[in-house]
């Protein structure tokens, strides 16, 4: 690897390490490897059908952070019978 600075370097390190297409720049919110917070899972069980707006590659990523929780897995499951 080859970089300008320190930023460039450990952008590439962590693109390396990242799964499913994150970007770095994106928000916690649709990094696929960190779990919901449990209000945010709480607000996906309340409004269920806020998820079918959501593009098919974040709901992929919704149900990868899902699985994180127990709470979430039980809603995972719910979730995938349903589509």
């Amino acid at each position: 690897m080859v970089a300008n600075d320190i930023d460039a370097l450990l952008a590439m390190i962590t693109r390396i390490e990242v799964e499913d297409d994150y970007d770095p720049d994106e928000d916690d919110y649709n990094n696929p490897n960190i779990p919901f917070s449990d209000d945010s899972l709480d607000s996906f069980i309340k409004y269920p059908k806020s998820i079918s707006i959501t593009p098919e590659n974040r709901r992929a990523i919704y149900l990868k952070k899902w699985n994180f929780l127990k709470k979430g897995v039980k809603f995972s499951l719910n979730y995938e019978s349903r589509v």
